[in-house]
């Protein structure tokens, strides 16, 4: 398997059954002329490429920074899926709020993507998940228009929910406009502390204490013991 120049390959890689993985080079070009839009290799467990999936937007959104499998509700139908983030992705006026896109991880047939909602929000940086909910973060997120606050969140998906295929966020409720992130997450994270711009949701996880389970979510720049020190804010889910 051999890198671009510049692509990066390797910065994620996940696991996804039946002997595969994905490995992701969210910096390589496409066409040629296309810097950072990113693409993801299938391989097998000895490296042998089994197709690409490159960025359908063409756009230079870093798709492959992260990557998750799991199992979603898709039209219906439980469906084993590959989630792949694009964090610079934009969507009309909101540049760089960030997508998640959406493969079936056994065909790897495009099913559909989420967009956030706020420029500069980073949505689809990090991934984890627990039994019931897949958790994305955007860590430049803001609730308010002026983007500076730059808060972070981390988004909640009920892997129940019955999604539909293609653009999903552009499926809003009634007064609401796409991309309608919130109409389609279940729960949504933010700091407690009221701190801005610290990367809230920069890595998160998922943990299992006996019956309890837990979400742990950085934020490497927070400043509550000392500037710019970082901490880890755990909730229990």
């Amino acid at each position: 398997m051999g890198p671009k120049k510049y692509s990066w390959t390797g910065h994620h890689i996940e696991e996804l059954g039946d002997n595969r993985l994905a490995i992701s080079a969210h910096m390589a070009k496409l066409n040629f002329v296309i810097n950072t839009g990113g693409e993801v290799k299938i391989v097998d467990y000895d490296l042998n490429e089994i197709l690409t999936l490159s960025n359908r937007e063409l756009h230079s959104d870093q798709f492959g920074y992260s990557m998750i499998a799991t199992d979603l509700m898709i039209e219906g139908k439980i469906t084993p899926c590959l989630l792949i983030g694009a964090p610079t992705a934009s969507y009309g006026i909101h540049t760089n709020a960030g997508a998640v896109h959406i493969y079936d991880s056994i065909y790897f047939t495009y099913l559909g993507k989420i967009h956030a909602d706020r420029a500069l929000a980073r949505f689809g940086r990090s991934f984890t998940q627990s039994e019931d909910y897949v958790f994305i973060g955007a860590p430049r997120y803001h609730e308010e228009g002026n983007a500076l606050r730059e808060e972070g969140a981390i988004f909640a998906l009920s892997k129940n929910k019955d999604l539909p295929r293609d653009d999903i966020t552009a499926i809003c409720t009634e007064n609401n406009s796409s991309p309608c992130i919130n109409d389609w997450m279940d729960m949504k994270f933010t700091p407690p502390n009221d701190q801005e711009r610290t990367m809230f949701g920069h890595q998160i996880k998922t943990l299992k204490r006996g019956q309890d389970t837990y979400l742990a979510i950085s934020a490497p720049r927070d400043n509550t013991w000392a500037m710019q020190g970082g901490a880890v804010f755990l909730y229990k889910i």
